[in-house]
């Protein structure tokens, strides 16, 4: 067989090749289709997601107000159709804000989910609930034939609401108001069934913690009440829109006295915080006074004696002692004042440097040795052999560990224990101060590094003091980036204070 001319090979090459691309473009073609498909199909679902959503109240899961009026207007529709009756609940938590005052708002919605849960539970199918905000909820009940079948509804939803909640350590029982308009009787609009649904239920809220009234029962109270015993004096029976209308002027006077009184209660408590602060700040001044004076006695009396004292005397140099250990005292007595001052103020400020915190703690140690010495106290260290870099503000740190040790020797008796150890663990650096002094009460721990606090035992023991210098000690540690902790096991049991520091270099 004699082989195609050259001509006729390229023209089925070229066909051939054609062929392929054809089939390329299809199969890109095929799976555009189906690209586009499932695009497609993801964007249904994905705006399915976000209508549901837009439905649904964000907490409970529950229909949105919209919706609800949107299925109410269908639920009249049919109710006018078939002749039938539709009843509608307004329904509020009794003293729902207490619940989130003493325990928190996360609990709050917690218990506002459980509550539109068992809420649900107790409605028929048929039903609809919402959430109408905050604590409010309304319920569309359908084809209901007699008040009594709403009413065993509504003492069913209450009687379930009353069950027990357990929140970790807290147990929590709801309470409920519920007011109740029908359909077509007490109107033929939603917006008016709603509101005379929500007069109802501030009715029945007025009447006690816990209960429901129909709309009805306010007209034929008021025509009870109202009327004269001669029928051509007799006031006319107001008209449903006329009872509305005074049933919210009368919410919104409540609703101003609530809030009066909320503001007077506000301004007492403000008064006491007022009243506290000033006692507080008097108390103040006289503990400052008192503790100002204390160094004046021996430098009063060291002063007298020199006087008397030749100047190559041994003597001499004892009150030289006596007065620099005063003039320190004042110093960083002083010194604390100013501190919280700046504190307070906003101007405190550390630089921050790699520092060796041995070499900070041994300073530390130095400049309140003599305070210890004086009242023999037991004095040992447990430092590591390493150096520990962090970053600190030298002046700042020495002062923090001092405060911490002139508090350890000053609540210490004499001949007692204290002790200095520094250790690393998961990145920090951990220095713990512990005494065997007088400890620190259950009731005055979790306030110990508040501003003037005073553990009821410790003052009077080895003077006053401001209680100020565990508040210095906690505000420069924060301003270090690190944490303070206090620990006693109670009085008479002695305490320990640990300074936990953001390493600035790992540790051998």
């Amino acid at each position: 067989m004699k082989p195609a001319p050259e001509g006729e090979q390229s023209a089925a090459e070229r066909t051939a090749l054609a062929l392929a691309q054809l089939r390329d473009v299809n199969e890109q073609l095929v799976i555009s289709t189906v690209r586009a498909q499932q695009d497609s199909e993801k964007s249904a679902r994905e705006l399915s997601l976000l209508t549901r959503a837009a439905e649904l109240d964000a907490l409970t899961s529950l229909p949105t107000r919209a919706m609800f009026l949107e299925r109410m207007t269908q639920a009249m529709s049919t109710a006018r159709r078939e002749s039938t009756r539709l009843a509608v609940l307004f329904l509020d938590l009794n003293n729902f804000t207490q619940v989130n005052d003493s325990l928190g708002r996360a609990i709050g919605d917690e218990v506002l989910k459980d509550a539109a849960q068992r809420m649900k539970i107790s409605l028929r199918e048929a039903d609809t609930l919402c959430r109408y905000g905050g604590d409010a909820f309304v319920m569309l009940l359908a084809d209901v034939a007699e008040r009594d079948d709403v009413s065993a509804i509504v003492q069913n939803i209450v009687g379930t609401l009353g069950r027990p909640m357990q929140y970790g350590a807290h147990v929590v029982r709801l309470t409920a108001s519920v007011g109740i308009s029908v359909f077509p009787d007490d109107g033929d609009e939603p917006s008016v069934l709603l509101e005379r649904a929500d007069a109802a239920m501030h009715r029945a809220k007025r009447g006690g913690t816990a209960g429901h009234g129909f709309h009805e029962e306010f007209v034929a109270e008021w025509a009870t009440t109202h009327g004269p015993s001669s029928s051509a004096d007799r006031e006319p029976i107001p008209s449903q829109d006329a009872i509305a209308e005074r049933e919210f002027q009368h919410l919104a006077l409540r609703d101003a006295n609530e809030q009066l009184v909320l503001a007077v209660l506000g301004a007492q408590a403000v008064q006491r915080e007022l009243e506290l602060a000033n006692r507080r700040q008097s108390e103040f001044v006289a503990i400052l006074a008192h503790e100002l004076r204390n160094p004046l006695a021996p430098m009063s009396n060291v002063a007298a004696m020199l006087a008397r004292v030749q100047a190559d005397h041994p003597t001499l140099r004892k009150l030289q002692a006596i007065i620099e250990r005063q003039v320190g005292h004042m110093t960083r007595l002083l010194d604390d004042l100013l501190d919280m001052t700046r504190v307070n103020t906003g101007k405190l400020r550390v630089t921050l440097e790699p520092m060796d915190l041995e070499r900070i703690i041994l300073r530390s140690i130095e400049e309140r040795r003599s305070a210890m010495e004086v009242r023999l106290h037991r004095f040992t260290t447990d430092l590591p052999d390493v150096p520990v870099i962090v970053m600190a503000d030298e002046v700042r740190l020495v002062q923090v560990i001092g405060n911490l040790l002139d508090n350890a020797s000053k609540y210490t008796p004499n001949g007692g224990d204290i002790a200095v150890t520094l250790r690393v663990a998961d990145s920090q650096a951990i220095i713990t101060v512990t005494d065997s002094g007088i400890g620190i009460s259950p009731e005055a721990l979790p306030g110990i590094f508040e501003l003037f606090a005073q553990d009821r035992h410790a003052v009077g023991f080895n003077g006053v003091g401001l209680g100020i210098g565990l508040t210095v000690v906690y505000e420069l540690v924060l301003a270090h980036n690190g944490t303070v902790a206090a620990h006693s096991d109670g009085p008479g049991r002695g305490s320990a204070f640990i300074v936990s520091l953001p390493l600035a270099a790992p540790a051998a």
